[in-house]
């Protein structure tokens, strides 16, 4: 819960792969917890070279702390770095507002990092980054790219052009970019805020050869910021 994480400064993350993601980033990991089958396939030298500090828990211990419902049987607890203060020189940048889905804001995450985007900032409404459904769906995005909590939209006026994202804007693939954006995605189905409209400079959309003779739809806001 995150009431829990802000309190003990710590997040929980689960898998081997997305475990080592966060070994390999030099995360501050607190300690590492093993189910009884995954300690006892293993060796304890191959165990203890993850970490020092492994605590074997029970499979139906582990199966109650677990957020999958084939738990892989290592998880760790890992601390909360300190926040992020914001690089305005920065060129190229992603804002979400209202990004409830932990599925979309994972995705979004991950897809940001393999096109080398370095920089993403979530609105106050936004589901908290450190959900384990979005670190799950991040795979280990999270540690190779600067994520920026409670952030305003209206911060950014002075020093970048500020472009939303709806159906009913120019198209993207004729828009120039400006060389210093911040790119805004929503909540697919309310849009973006409307304390933000009057902050926007431009409004760019996803041209879709299908939707003219079609019933309004629009993409699922990872879809689109992916694309």
């Amino acid at each position: 819960h995150k009431k829990y994480r802000n309190h003990y400064q710590l997040y929980f993350i689960e898998g081997k792969r997305i475990l080592q993601a966060a070994i390999d980033s030099k995360i501050i990991i607190d300690k590492i917890i093993c189910s009884e089958s995954y300690y006892q396939k293993r060796t304890t030298k191959e165990v203890t070279k993850i970490h020092k500090n492994i605590k074997v828990i029970s499979d139906t211990d582990f199966k109650k702390i677990s957020s999958t419902k084939t738990p892989s049987g290592i998880a760790a607890t890992c601390k909360i770095g300190k926040e992020k203060i914001i690089d305005y020189s920065k060129p190229k940048w992603v804002f979400l507002d209202n990004i409830s889905d932990p599925g979309n804001l994972g995705t979004i995450l991950r897809t940001g990092l393999w096109f080398g985007l370095k920089d993403i900032a979530l609105s106050s409404n936004c589901v908290d980054s450190l959900n384990p459904k979005v670190l799950r769906s991040g795979m280990g995005a999270h540690f190779g790219i600067n994520i920026y909590k409670n952030v305003h939209l209206e911060s950014f006026k002075k020093s970048h052009k500020i472009i939303a994202t709806a159906t009913n804007g120019e198209s993207i693939a004729e828009f120039n970019f400006p060389e210093k954006f911040i790119i805004t995605f929503s909540n697919e189905a309310h849009g973006i805020s409307k304390n933000y409209h009057e902050l926007i400079d431009n409004i760019v959309s996803i041209e879709s050869p299908t939707r003219k003779n079609q019933m309004k739809n629009s993409l699922n806001v990872s879809c689109a910021a992916s694309i």
